[in-house]
């Protein structure tokens, strides 16, 4: 009898065990439902369109950068022993190659001009030639660069009698 008494005992418990192990496991699967329902709010689809509008916009500052325009400035001074010499600068601008004779009547002279806009990877060039092979010209020039609407900036700079070569290649 006691026996018995303890069979029906345990088989009670086990019972028990069983309606718990039930609740317990519908209340785990209730609250993994909610939690799952909840983390797929509208706020994360915001953050979403937070992040793609970040990316959209780092790619046009990308492109801004290749976009970027140039300018060059060319000066160009020179003194010669003779009055009315014909000198040549030959230069490049964002439409080819442009020749400039320079012929002020004077001993001395400058000469400067702007031209763009260039874009990144072009080279500059400025080339100063005396037409007289007999007077000795003294010249002295530069190449300036200025990337959108900052300073310029010497990139190339040289003194030479009777001829001069300068290039410079937008590479900032």
């Amino acid at each position: 009898m006691w026996l018995s008494k303890k069979l029906v005992s345990l088989q009670r418990v086990s019972l028990l065990n069983k309606k718990n192990m039930k609740r317990i496991l519908c209340l785990l699967m209730l609250i993994s439902t909610a939690c799952l329902f909840n983390s797929c709010s509208k706020d994360d689809d915001n953050d979403v369109v937070e992040v793609i509008k970040y990316v959209e916009k780092d790619q046009q500052t990308n492109n801004q950068v290749e976009d970027t325009r140039y300018y060059v400035k060319y000066e160009v001074t020179y003194k010669t022993r003779w009055l009315n010499d014909i000198v040549n600068v030959t230069f490049a601008t964002e439409s080819g190659e442009k020749i400039y004779q320079i012929d002020n009547g004077s001993s001395t002279g400058s000469w400067e001009a702007t031209y763009g806009p260039l874009k990144k990877g072009f080279t500059t060039y400025l080339k100063f030639l005396n037409q007289s092979t007999y007077n000795l010209n003294q010249c002295h020039a530069r190449i300036y660069v200025s990337r959108e609407k900052e300073p310029f900036v010497i990139k190339a700079e040289g003194s030479g009698v009777n001829s001069l070569n300068l290039s410079y290649q937008i590479d900032f």
